[in-house]
């Protein structure tokens, strides 16, 4: 959500008919202000945390279900005036798809595009995605990634000189600017924001998850794995041909294996426990 004010925020005031060069400064303040938002939000989610330990799962539902239920509400309520953004018939209220073709949709996709017949390479994109990879491999070898990790996979660190409660506010905070920016570099991929019944963390988890990770350990070739296996699931369920070749609907089939496949992470994740 940090992620998609940003965005709006940059659309308010973003004219139309830029340049390339003004389309990516105009990215780059979407990204700033989501990275605002996203570390004050982090912040109260993260002391929220702090408050609730040994409840972080119920506690992170309850929140997740109250904020995609009132977002919707906000989305036809905060004073966007931009003709672009707003229903036409009202004259207020965000419209439920915004294209972003007029402002700065796909602006990394176009960054030093490579052009192979008809297959595009969007390798401003995926260099942008590759430095916030190394960048986080980087971060997880010194001092501060370490002791975040150690904060909660050792036992023992709360009777340590680490201060856990730091490490977790940290850690949060440092995970809501990465979905702010994540969802942003979607967006604008994609060349429109969907507002209204619009679930952008369900392709995040069922990715990683899907790559092997699980709810004690993550990584980012998770992440990468499960980024191709998804999606190319995504792509069978929509493929004539597979469905003709085995004379089934494979679609329903495959999104059911998925949402097995993360049901099974979770309830693995609750026997340990007990």
């Amino acid at each position: 959500m940090a992620g998609l004010l940003g965005a709006l925020i940059s659309l308010e005031f973003c004219p139309t008919g830029l340049s390339s060069v003004a389309k990516f400064g105009v990215f780059t303040i979407a990204l700033c202000i989501a990275v605002l938002i996203a570390a004050a939000l982090g912040y109260c989610y993260g002391k929220l945390l702090n408050r609730v330990k040994g409840y972080e799962m119920i506690t992170s539902v309850f929140v997740g279900l109250f904020t995609t239920a009132l977002m919707p509400a906000l989305w036809l309520t905060l004073p966007f005036k931009n003709p672009m953004l707003i229903f036409s018939s009202r004259g207020e209220g965000l419209r439920g798809t915004i294209t972003l073709s007029e402002f700065w949709g796909q602006v990394l996709n176009e960054f030093l595009a490579i052009e192979m017949g008809s297959f595009t390479i969007p390798a401003g994109t995926l260099l942008f995605i590759s430095a916030v990879f190394f960048l986080a491999q980087y971060f997880m070898r010194i001092k501060t990634g370490v002791l975040m990790v150690t904060a909660e996979s050792n036992s023992y660190s709360h009777t340590s000189v680490i201060n856990t409660e730091r490490a977790r506010l940290f850690s949060v905070m440092l995970s809501t600017i990465l979905g702010a920016v994540g969802v942003i570099v979607y967006v604008q991929s994609f060349g429109f924001i969907v507002l209204h019944r619009a679930y952008y963390t369900f392709p995040a988890v069922a990715s990683i998850i899907l790559g092997g990770a699980s709810v004690n350990k993550a990584s980012i070739w998770n992440a990468i794995v499960g980024t191709f296996l998804y999606f190319g699931c995504l792509t069978m369920r929509g493929s004539s041909i597979l469905s003709e070749a085995t004379g089934a609907n494979l679609g329903n089939i495959i999104l059911i294996i998925i949402g097995g496949i993360i049901l099974c992470s979770f309830t693995g994740k609750v026997q340990v426990e007990k």
